[in-house]
């Protein structure tokens, strides 16, 4: 899957209720780089929009 959010979103639906899901590599960054452009990104944000939409009140933890 090209499209980040499309993966995390994919990864976290296929994901049982006993698996960890780990997402990592953006770290606290706020967009992604593709070629010249900059386009608005946060896993974090990403995360807690999928839980919203899905009705989960818990659904991210972070390690420092």
């Amino acid at each position: 899957i090209i499209d980040r959010k499309d993966a995390v979103y994919t990864t976290l639906d296929r994901a049982k209720a006993e698996d960890v899901v780990l997402v990592t590599g953006k770290g606290p960054e706020r967009y992604i780089i593709i070629g010249e452009k900059l386009i608005p990104y946060n896993d974090m944000e990403t995360i807690e929009e999928w839980g919203r939409k899905r009705g989960r009140t818990k659904c991210l933890e972070t390690v420092s």
